[in-house]
């Protein structure tokens, strides 16, 4: 679990699949335009790095690459 900092609330997330959700998800993507932020990019020889980051991190996305 990530550390919150002070004054930001978190809420837990099942991460449980949902036809419905993803079938919404999916014409919202169609429609566009879609723009995915993405905070940082690391390697894959970097991903012990990324996953330490996801403790102190919280805006945008973290990517691996090749």
């Amino acid at each position: 679990m990530p550390k919150i900092p002070a004054g930001v609330s978190a809420q837990s997330y099942d991460g449980m699949p949902d036809p419905e959700a993803i079938g919404k998800l999916n014409r919202l993507i169609e429609a566009g335009p879609f723009e995915v932020h993405v905070a940082r990019t690391f390697s894959l020889e970097q991903a012990a790095d990324a996953h330490r980051m996801l403790d102190e991190h919280f805006l945008g996305k973290l990517t691996l690459r090749p």
